[in-house]
């Protein structure tokens, strides 16, 4: 029997969940997917951007949690391996002139 405080939408999902399981398997299992693509789609409303927040959603990745919260570092280290890059292509080293092939002369 029934509480008297019970609420009555509780009443009415036990009702419905015994109603679904006189259902056939394949009608109990599509009604299942039913609720829970409703309750997805509930969620996926729920978790929309609403316009006063930031727009930026907090990354997952560990690496980029760290680089977030260190801004200067990570703008330090990006510099640096610029850096190290443009000296590697411009400044590599040249072959002395008895290494260099005729073309490489040519260039030169």
């Amino acid at each position: 029997m029934r509480e008297p405080g019970e609420d009555s939408s509780d009443q009415s999902l036990d009702q419905s969940l015994e109603q679904s399981l006189e259902l056939p398997l394949e009608q109990q299992i599509a009604d299942l997917r039913v609720r829970l693509q409703m309750q997805r789609q509930l969620i996926a409303i729920k978790l929309i951007r609403r316009p006063g927040k930031r727009r930026f959603r907090y990354p997952r990745s560990t690496v980029m949690r760290f680089l977030v919260r260190h801004p200067t570092m990570t703008l330090n280290l990006l510099t640096r391996m610029a850096t190290l890059l443009v000296n590697a292509t411009v400044l590599r080293p040249r072959k002395p002139p008895h290494e260099r092939t005729e073309e490489e002369q040519e260039k030169a």
